[in-house]
């Protein structure tokens, strides 16, 4: 049901962007999910219910599950955790069919994966983990000719100090930490940096 009501709201979104385009233009989403929403967004993807032109996951549950989110949770108050991880603590989704909706791999990077620095439920080891999953499936989708070749898809990722986050970027995948910042990203004091590296990854899909 979720995952309908995402479709929907995305889909509502789409058409008013287009009604508003004096061009014709086909209006173009990227997805960002945040903690659970990030993993409502892959499994929205991995359904196959609509194509997006990039994906960012911000503090994201991880494709390969939240077994260890779980752990994490257990000590936190019932009223507070509301038990959201249960329903992803296996594999939920297929990694393969979500980059399949993802377009243009061709011109670019497509998913970014943001981790705080200091999160302790979608840590920055699960974090990395997941993007370099990600990688590897884009990897053996271009070995297999079923998406078209992204620069550098079948390298190994290259990191580098960006300011006050550490980024590697690689198969068309662009892993960000945003330093001192905790699961919340989005809210902690460090959200400006955070930004910035959101900004600089959409502008690049736009060519910029």
């Amino acid at each position: 049901m979720l995952a309908e009501d995402v479709v929907t709201g995305l889909r509502y979104v789409k058409e008013k962007e287009e009604k508003l385009r004096t061009d014709g233009t086909a209006a173009e989403i990227t997805l960002v999910g945040h903690s659970s929403g990030g993993g409502l967004a892959q499994l929205v993807l991995s359904k196959q219910l609509t194509r997006v032109r990039a994906l960012i996951l911000v503090g994201a549950i991880p494709c390969f599950g939240s077994a260890e989110v779980a752990e994490f949770e257990s000590l936190m108050p019932e009223y507070e955790s509301l038990n959201w991880p249960i329903g992803m603590l296996r594999p939920f989704i297929n990694v393969r069919r979500v980059l399949a909706g993802i377009s243009g791999w061709d011109s670019g990077e497509r998913i970014m994966v943001v981790a705080g620095g200091l999160d302790r439920i979608c840590s920055v080891p699960l974090m990395r983990r997941m993007a370099q999953q990600y990688r590897t499936a884009v990897g053996d989708l271009v070995k297999e000719k079923k998406i078209d070749e992204t620069e550098g898809a079948v390298g190994d990722a290259e990191e580098a100090p960006v300011e006050k986050c550490t980024e590697s970027r690689g198969a068309g995948v662009r892993f960000t930490i945003v330093e001192g910042a905790g699961h919340h990203v989005q809210n902690d004091l460090q959200r400006d940096d955070g930004a910035r590296r959101i900004l600089d990854f959409v502008k690049q899909l736009d060519g910029e």
